[in-house]
This record gives C-alpha cells, sequence and structure tokens, in this order.
C-alpha cells in the first residue's frame, strides 16, 4: 500500500512539512506569485509597448486624413492585456504577502472550521501517525485527481479541503462515465471514483485505485463507525451526486 498511503516519517516530515503544512503551502503560494508575477510583468511590458505603437500609428494615420477608427481595435487589445496582467500583478502580490495565520483564517472559512482546528491539524501534519495518501497512485489518470492529501489524527486534508474525520458521513465508490468521439462514433470509458462527503456539506471526489478506496475507508471507519460506505458498492454517478447538499462546498486548488 505504499504506493497510495504512506506513513509520515521524520524524512518526509523534513521534505514536505519542516515547518508544518501551513508554512509549506505559503512557500509554494509565493513561489507561483512570484513566477506569475513576472510573467505577467514581461507579457503586460509587451503589451504595453504595442499599445503606444498602435496609438502612434492611429494618429499618424488620422493626420492623413484617414479614419482614426479603424486602430481602436489594434489599441484596443494589446490595453485590454495590460490592464488584465495589471490586476493579475496586484492579485500576484497580495498572494505572495498572505501569511500563515491568514492561510489558516482562509482554509477555515471555506472548511466552515476554526482556526483553531486548523492549528490543531498543522501539528498533526507531521506526526508519525499520519499518512500521505494517494488516492489514484503516482501514475497519470484518466481524470483530474486531488493529488497528494494527509490522513491525520484528526483530520483528512486535499488541496484546500479540510475534513474532521468524525464528520465524514458517506465515502463511497461511483462510476464516472467519460465519451470520447471515434472514427466510428463514441466510445465510452469508465472510470472509478470515489466521493467523500462531510456533515457540513463539503465534498470531495476523484479518481480512485479499488484499493486505496478500500484501504481509505477502513481508516476513516476507525473514527466514524457509522460512516456510509454502501460496502464499497460502486453507484452511478447521478446516485453519487444525489447525496451531495445542493449548496456544497467543492474542493479548491491544488498545493504540494
Amino acid at each position: 500500500m505504499d504506493k497510495y498511503f504512506t506513513a509520515m516519517n521524520e524524512k518526509l516530515r523534513r521534505k514536505y512539512y519542516p515547518r508544518g503544512y501551513f508554512a509549506a503551502a505559503q512557500k509554494y503560494f509565493k513561489s507561483s506569485a512570484r513566477f506569475l508575477c513576472v510573467s505577467m510583468g514581461i507579457i503586460g511590458t509587451f503589451c504595453g509597448f504595442l499599445t503606444v505603437f498602435f496609438i502612434y500609428a492611429t494618429i499618424k494615420e488620422a493626420s492623413k486624413g484617414h479614419s482614426a477608427l479603424s486602430g481602436i481595435p489594434y489599441i484596443a487589445v494589446p490595453l485590454g492585456l495590460m490592464i488584465f496582467c495589471i490586476i493579475m500583478i496586484v492579485a500576484s502580490v497580495r498572494r505572495h504577502n498572505t501569511n500563515v495565520q491568514q492561510l489558516m483564517e482562509q482554509y477555515a472559512e471555506k472548511n466552515g472550521l476554526t482556526v483553531a482546528d486548523m492549528r490543531a491539524f498543522d501539528e498533526q501534519s507531521g506526526a508519525s501517525d499520519t499518512f500521505q495518501v494517494r488516492l489514484a497512485g503516482k501514475k497519470k489518470v484518466v481524470v483530474d485527481d486531488v493529488g497528494m492529501g494527509l490522513l491525520t489524527r484528526d483530520y483528512l486534508v486535499f488541496m484546500d479541503t479540510v475534513m474532521k474525520r468524525k464528520e465524514i458521513s458517506s465515502v463511497c465508490f461511483y462510476d464516472h462515465l467519460l465519451v470520447y468521439p471515434t472514427k466510428h462514433g463514441q466510445e465510452i470509458v469508465h472510470v472509478l471514483c470515489i466521493g467523500i462527503v462531510s456533515q457540513r456539506g463539503i465534498q470531495l471526489h476523484s479518481e480512485v485505485k479499488r484499493e486505496a478506496g478500500e484501504k481509505l475507508m477502513e481508516l476513516l471507519r476507525q473514527s466514524n463507525p457509522d460512516i456510509k460506505t454502501w460496502d464499497g458498492e460502486v453507484l452511478k454517478e447521478e446516485e453519487f451526486q444525489a447525496l451531495c447538499p445542493q449548496k456544497a462546498k467543492k474542493q479548491g486548488r491544488a498545493i504540494p
């Protein structure tokens, strides 16, 4: 099961969470924000030069008696892109300046939990009874998955979705259908996925390997023996969706 569940040890803790889960998340956000800021800066500068060039060209054509209206589209496109880049740079700076406390507050608000819960999870992230979880393994998946998550003593965390183990009400397999066009019509591919729903209306779903899903169900039952698993039966996707509250909060972006 090492390819799906890896027990936390000192080597993994130092590699991934030397100062805790949220410090690692903050480091990732800072790195991605710097990259985005530089990329948008380069693109925005180029668009700025194009805008100035087309404004100059339009004025020059207008001085010759030609209509200035023909130059508006050429000005509007790079100008719009430049404004977009400026907005992205501002957002990147804000993201770069987000500290650990603010991250905890954001995660707590998204998941209907408290900052105290986030601190408790952060402390458990590097504990010896924590598991790194890869529901779909390390190989390329057919559909989107939630990447690597953590199963701690009291919490299940994937991306920015945090669930208390004792509050998870349902875990089930379901059949996700993908339809691909072919030369002779359509090809239907069945993908095994897992859906997890909490009492707070938080839901999470991912492609999964059967043995990984069964192991997760087994571990979650230790915290909540009443959790619904349908005995590992594979439900139709519509049946899983019917289990999810209409206003359920869904999973968010990935982090390392």
